[in-house]
This record gives structure tokens, C-alpha cells and sequence, in this order.
């Protein structure tokens, strides 16, 4: 009784530090984003419009912000992702 007692306790303990583990190991979602060179928030019309498109598009929350500050060269992305098979 007294070892299925101490083996029990050490799996809620494990289970408990995996727990804690798993929290802190996600990102976050749109914080880390948000910057200075946010060109959305500065009023560039053009970038505005099409991060706009692209994240309605994708349905992504966290590609109107990766846009915005082309993170991962996210704008150039965007741009090519709306404008797939149009020709000029």
C-alpha cells in the first residue's frame, strides 16, 4: 500500500513539472510580432491592404502582423499568395 502510495505521488509530480514544461515552452501568439517597423500602423496603404487580404485569406491570426513587419519576408510572401495566377 504504502509503495503504490509513493508511486502514485511521483507520477502526479511528474505529471505536474511536464505540465509546467509544456506552458512555458509555447510562443506566444501575436506579441512577438508587434514591432517598430510596423508599416500598418504607420499608414503605408499598399501594405496595409494586402496584409489585410492575406491574413483574411489564410485565416492565420498571426499573419497580419508578420506582414505588417515583413518578419520572415512575411510581406513578400503575402504579396505572392494573393496574387497567385494573376497575370500582368
Amino acid at each position: 500500500m504504502v509503495y503504490s502510495i509513493n508511486v502514485a505521488i511521483v507520477l502526479v509530480l511528474f505529471l505536474v513539472v511536464m505540465a509546467f514544461y509544456e506552458a512555458s515552452a509555447r510562443p506566444g501568439l501575436l506579441e512577438e510580432y508587434w514591432n517598430s517597423e510596423d508599416k500598418c500602423k504607420m499608414g503605408v496603404d499598399e501594405v496595409l491592404e494586402t496584409c489585410q487580404r492575406c491574413a483574411k485569406q489564410t485565416k492565420s491570426p498571426i499573419v497580419y502582423p508578420m506582414c505588417c513587419a515583413n518578419d520572415d519576408d512575411a510581406y513578400n510572401w503575402c504579396f505572392r499568395f494573393i496574387n497567385f495566377g494573376q497575370h500582368a
